[in-house]
């Protein structure tokens, strides 16, 4: 899923008992390198593209549980 988001002002929901902390913050590469790829650190698995994001500024405090 690719998102338009914007730090400080939108979130990402965690749902399924999923934590950050179980998360891969990536920046792109290539011609998408101005994207930020979120993961599953087990499997890799890609849950996410934010469009024209910086991985360095995606914290914690961009998820919520939901």
């Amino acid at each position: 899923m690719s998102i338009d988001f914007k730090d400080n002002e939108d979130k990402l929901g965690l749902s399924g008992g999923l934590t950050f902390d179980q998360l891969r913050i990536a920046q792109d590469i290539g011609a998408n390198a101005n994207n930020t790829l979120i993961q599953l650190n087990s499997s890799n698995e890609l849950l996410a593209i934010l469009t024209g994001m910086q991985a360095n500024v995606i914290t914690s405090k961009d998820f919520v549980i939901v």
